[in-house]
């Protein structure tokens, strides 16, 4: 568990560093500022990984949600039990944060009107319609379409195989749902 004094250095460096407001290819370097300036604060306790800070810093951000003002709190809720300095500054980093992830959200939207390509090692090149050919079938090789008579299956409502399959894909479209509602929740962070 990681100090006070850590906990306020890792709000302010993400704020200092701002990993998910820099260009492509820059964020690892921020992580890795933020991992050291943390990590240099109470310097005689273990250091932490990177992946360590980044939970951290979530963790920290999902603790003081409630008290922002923008989520419903109940007047059990605790969060008079907060450190006002910590919850100011982890306001401020869940502010910066929510604006960069929106600043790039905006960038990529751009980019993907524009054609240009969104990830550097997957540059594409954009030909206007204008300038591509169009090549008539009969200068094509394609190989003839073999005509085959396909046979239904018959299987009768009782086939234990049948059953067994159905039960499958129930479970596997309930992961699915399943999945699909945690990806929006981590979305809506």
């Amino acid at each position: 568990m990681p100090t006070e004094q850590r906990k306020l250095t890792l709000l302010a460096s993400y704020r200092d560093f701002r990993p998910y407001g820099v260009p492509y290819g820059e964020v690892t370097s921020q992580w890795n500022a933020i991992t050291e300036a943390v990590n240099n604060k109470d310097s005689e306790i273990k250091p932490l990984g990177k992946q360590a800070v980044k939970d951290e810093l979530d963790s920290l951000l999902q603790q003081y949600k409630p008290t922002f003002g923008d989520y419903e709190t109940s007047k059990g809720s605790g969060s008079n039990k907060h450190n006002p300095v910590m919850e100011r500054e982890a306001r401020a980093t869940y502010e910066m944060k929510l604006a960069d992830r929106e600043e790039c959200k905006k960038k990529v939207e751009q980019m993907a009107l524009e054609g240009e390509a969104i990830h550097k090692k997957r540059e594409t090149t954009v030909v206007p319609i204008e300038e591509t050919e169009v090549v008539p079938v009969e200068e094509t090789e394609i190989a003839p379409v073999k005509k085959t008579k396909v046979e239904p299956i018959k299987i009768n409502d009782d086939d234990s195989l049948l059953q067994e399959s159905k039960k499958n894909h129930k479970e596997i479209l309930d992961g699915l749902e399943s999945i699909a509602s945690v990806i929006k929740a981590i979305h809506n962070l």
